[in-house]
């Protein structure tokens, strides 16, 4: 079987394994450290189906929510819908390396480890040139992605999970292979899926190679445009540690 990626089919399932995830909490520290206010002009950098910046929407300007799967995007827009808050949002489907707009904003931010999908140098410079030339002087941004070593501290192992709501029976399967020397883990998702309602079964499986990062890679690819302010953990003040390897975090400034 061919491995699919984008999220795409990974898009109807996903707020279902994410709902029990503190997504609030996290926005609420995020906005903090970026110091976002009515004033504020965001771009959310993957914004999958908007489980964070749905918190933010009646409170800021605007937000430009980018995002390569086109699934995802239908989900989120059918969320702004429902809230009457579609003149707050433009949904882009498009790569974070190159989305283009004739405006400026003074925000930004990239979670769920969204930069970790980068996995070759080149994307990565893009990503920060394309950001810069995106956003307005001064403009905060904050980053969260796989901290090195705690990957290699934890090590990786294969996981299987069960979730469940009133239409869907799913297990997901994550099977984990590191490449040391690209420095990156290649995630393969198989989901299987029972439909309650047509009693069928469904399998598909997903590949989202993930790189991880020092710190000081972190500040190599971001330094010739950006100035780092923070480096965080956890969506806490905390330093990366090698005992948690996601949400590592850097706080930068344009």
């Amino acid at each position: 079987m061919k491995n699919k990626s984008h999220f795409n089919e990974y898009a109807k399932f996903y707020d279902l394994v994410y709902e029990k995830k503190s997504h609030l909490k996290e926005i609420l520290f995020i906005s903090k450290k970026l110091k976002i206010n009515k004033n504020s002009t965001i771009i959310d950098l993957g914004c999958g189906t908007l489980r964070h910046s749905l918190y933010l929407l009646p409170k800021v300007k605007k937000i430009l929510g980018i995002d390569l799967s086109r699934n995802m995007l239908k989900i989120a827009e059918n969320k702004v819908n429902k809230k009457l808050l579609n003149k707050k949002i433009y949904l882009k489907k498009a790569n974070i390396t190159n989305f283009s707009t004739n405006k400026s904003f003074n925000t930004a931010y990239s979670l769920f480890d969204v930069i970790c999908l980068l996995i070759k140098d080149n994307d990565i410079k893009k990503f920060f040139l394309n950001l810069y030339n995106h956003l307005k002087p001064g403009s905060l941004v904050y980053l969260d992605y796989w901290y090195k070593p705690a990957v290699h501290y934890l090590k990786i192992k294969d996981i299987k999970q069960k979730y469940e709501n009133s239409d869907f029976k799913m297990v997901r399967e994550k099977v984990q292979t590191m490449n040391k020397e690209k420095n990156y883990v290649n995630v393969i998702f198989k989901f299987h899926i029972y439909n309650k309602k047509n009693k069928k079964n469904h399998y598909f499986e997903e590949r989202h190679p993930m790189r991880f990062f020092t710190t000081k890679d972190i500040e190599k690819f971001s330094k010739k445009y950006f100035i780092t302010k923070q480096h965080l953990s956890g969506y806490s003040n905390s330093k990366p540690s090698k005992k948690k390897w996601q949400a590592s975090s850097i706080l930068i400034r344009k």
